[in-house]
């Protein structure tokens, strides 16, 4: 009498060892312990998915990228309103400057021709 060891591999196929080689393939589902469900919290078409069916992921680990067209256009223009929201602020402080500049160098001139 033949012993025979059977062992199952996640493909389906049934391999059978022993003193004659015999393999079959049987239909078979393997289903994971836990199901997640992931969203995104804005509506967005997918750009490019970064793991395959059957991948292990970690926490905070990128899954997929989202099309951000609309989203970069306005942070393009956010910047340069800071940017040039910046350059006013710079361009009012130096007026400032040269404002109490002026006035001291009027009051100094005010006071030097009385004397």
């Amino acid at each position: 009498m033949t012993r025979l060891l059977l062992m199952l591999i996640g493909t389906g196929t049934l391999v059978c060892a022993g003193s004659t080689l015999a393999q079959s393939e049987y239909d078979c589902m393997i289903e994971a312990r836990q199901n997640v469900e992931i969203r995104s919290p804005v509506e967005a078409m997918i750009e490019s998915v970064r793991v395959k069916r059957g991948d292990s992921v970690t926490k905070g680990q990128i899954l997929v990228t989202l099309e951000s067209g609309p989203e970069r256009a306005s942070f393009a223009l956010a910047q340069s309103r800071a940017r040039a929201v910046g350059e006013i602020k710079a361009a009012e402080a130096r007026v400032d400057i040269t404002l109490k500049k002026l006035k001291a160098m009027v009051e100094q001139n005010y006071h030097g021709s009385k004397s």
